[in-house]
This record gives structure tokens, sequence and C-alpha cells, in this order.
């Protein structure tokens, strides 16, 4: 990290330098390099062959909603509850208090705490994935 930061103060002192003569600024400019550009897509692998009807009943399950035209609405969408009602517990090891949860997927969840630990965990408990100090100045 430190290395990146080094390259970059370099080339800011390099430009800003440069900046002042603008003829030596455009001599040293130099292109990017080429980026080879890549495919977003995901590739899909099956492992059993889909036969016709199957592909047929996935289809027919596809609920396909009208649209009408567009108005402006005053509609509350939000429902206020009399108390709180808890939907799902976790106990995830390794978390000393709790800093933050998010949702990756319905059986998925990052947890991090307030040492800058993280921990990739499932609906179980069971960690999956974790990242130790995140912000820590050792470079």
């Amino acid at each position: 990290m430190i290395r990146h930061i080094a390259t970059h103060q370099r080339y800011a002192r390099l430009y800003e330098q440069s900046a002042i003569k603008p003829l030596t600024f455009l001599l040293k400019k130099t292109a990017l390099p080429k980026i080879p550009l890549t495919l977003h897509t995901s590739q899909l692998s099956m492992t059993e062959s889909l036969n016709k009807e199957d592909v047929i009943e996935l289809l027919g399950a596809i609920q396909i909603t009208q649209r009408g035209n567009r108005r402006v609405r005053n509609e509350c969408l939000l429902k206020l509850m009399p108390c709180a009602e808890l939907h799902q517990s976790l106990t995830v090891t390794g978390i000393g208090r709790c800093f933050h949860i998010s949702s990756v997927t319905s059986d998925r969840i990052w947890v991090s705490d307030r040492e800058n630990n993280i921990i990739l965990t499932n609906t179980t408990g069971v960690p999956r994935h974790r990242v130790e100090d995140l912000c820590s100045n050792g470079g």
C-alpha cells in the first residue's frame, strides 16, 4: 500500500511541476496502458440436461403484471406496528460487539465489529470468510 501511495505522490509531483511549463507537460504525458476488454457476463454450466417440458414450466411460472399509466399517488406503503417483532436471531463466533450487519443473500450475512473485523457467515452462524483489521496502519 505504501508503494502505491509513493507512486501516486511521484506522479503528482511530476505533473504539478510540469503544469508550470505546459509544453513540457504535454511532451511528458504518456498514453495509459491498454486494458483488455473482459466479458462481464457469467458463464453458466449445467450438469443436467434440460428438456422442453421443464423450460415451458419455468417460463409459464413467470407472472407478468399489466403496467398502467403512471400517476402520482400518495400511498402509505409502510405500516406502523405496535411493537418490534423478532424475525431471526443469529449468534456469530469471533465477533466481540456487533457494529454492522448486511444481508448478502437470503442465507449469507456480513457482520462487522468495532475492531474492524468482518465475517461472512451463513444463517446458522458458521463463518464462511473472515477479514481481520481492515483499517490497520501497518501498510
